[in-house]
C-alpha cells in the first residue's frame, strides 16, 4: 500500500477494500490510522499482516476470512492495540480484548476477552483452548472455523468445559455458549 496518492496521504483502509485480492503479504504504511470494516477480509493467499504503530482504529472484522494467514504483528510502538507475546493476535491494550486472531494465535494469559468474530473464518483453526484468564467471549468469535476440540483452562471462573464435552459452557447459567464438531451435550 503507498503512503501517499497524488500527493495524498493514505489515512484509511476502506472496507472490503481488498476482498479476494491475490496478495500474500501485505505491508501497510505508517500513514494508516484506519482499518475499515473487512479492509483486510477475504485474502485466501495472505500469510502475514504487519500493523503499523499509526493505526488507532480497528473496525469490526478486519481481518477475517483469511484462510492462509498465520503471522500478525502489531508495531511495538503501537499505543492502543499490541500483539504481546508474539501471540500472532491483534490485542486491544486497554481492555485486554483479543480483536482479531489466526490459526497460529496463541491466547497470552494476559487477555481477559475475545471480541466479535475475532476468528471469523479461520478454517485451518481445529483446536483451541481458552485460557483461565477469559471473562467474556462475544458472539460468533469463533464462527466458519472447523474446530474439532474446544476446552477451557481449569481454574476459568466464567466458562468450563465439564466432563470433557468439546465445548464451552457458561458456569453460573449452565448455557452453552459454543460447541464444535466433537462436542457432546
Amino acid at each position: 500500500i503507498p503512503a501517499e496518492v497524488n500527493g495524498l496521504k493514505v489515512v484509511k483502509i476502506a472496507d472490503i477494500a481488498f476482498r479476494e485480492s491475490q496478495i500474500s503479504k501485505l505491508i501497510i504504511p505508517s500513514t494508516v490510522q484506519i482499518i475499515g470494516s473487512q479492509g483486510i477480509a477475504f485474502l485466501p493467499n495472505l500469510e502475514e499482516i504487519f500493523i503499523p504503530a499509526s493505526v488507532v482504529e480497528f473496525r469490526g472484522y478486519g481481518i477475517c476470512h483469511n484462510y492462509g494467514l498465520k503471522k500478525i504483528v502489531v508495531d511495538s510502538a503501537n499505543t492502543i492495540y499490541d500483539s504481546r507475546d508474539n501471540c500472532n493476535a491483534i490485542i486491544r491494550s486497554a481492555d485486554n480484548t483479543l480483536v482479531s486472531g489466526c490459526v497460529t494465535t496463541t491466547i497470552p494469559s494476559t487477555v481477559k476477552a475475545i471480541d466479535s468474530y475475532a476468528f471469523l473464518g479461520c478454517r485451518e483453526l481445529r483446536t483451541m483452548v481458552i485460557p483461565k484468564n477469559i471473562v467474556s467471549i462475544a458472539d460468533g468469535a469463533f464462527s466458519y472455523c472447523n474446530l474439532e476440540t474446544l476446552s477451557v483452562e481449569e481454574g476459568n471462573t466464567v466458562y468450563d468445559s465439564r466432563n470433557n464435552c468439546n465445548a464451552i459452557i457458561h458456569t453460573a447459567t449452565n448455557k452453552l455458549v459454543m460447541g464444535c464438531k466433537k462436542t457432546i451435550i
